[in-house]
């Protein structure tokens, strides 16, 4: 699943350099119902990533609650896949 048009919720004042996005607050939070969402319909592990830029990409193993605590903080990396655990 993807959501494209979540890009139109970053900041106008976005560091494309930066090492997260900076999400509108309205972009967090549809991006947080949108796990919310996933995570009833799909119990299996699953990979979600949001990067951008480096050469070298990190993998993060985590779980469900983690993630949705990335989401909400505003601290999706742009250079992290964050591999997230079966339910």
């Amino acid at each position: 699943m993807e959501v494209p048009e979540l890009h139109e919720y970053l900041t106008d004042a976005v560091d494309w350099n930066a090492e997260t996005w900076d999400f509108e607050p309205e972009g967090r939070e549809r991006l947080a119902r949108t796990l919310g969402w996933l995570y009833e319909r799909l119990p299996e592990a699953f990979v979600f990533a949001a990067t951008w830029g480096p050469v070298t990409i990190d993998e993060l193993d985590i779980d469900r609650a983690a993630l949705l605590t990335v989401v909400e903080s505003n601290a999706v990396s742009t250079g992290t896949v964050y591999k997230v655990r079966p339910a």
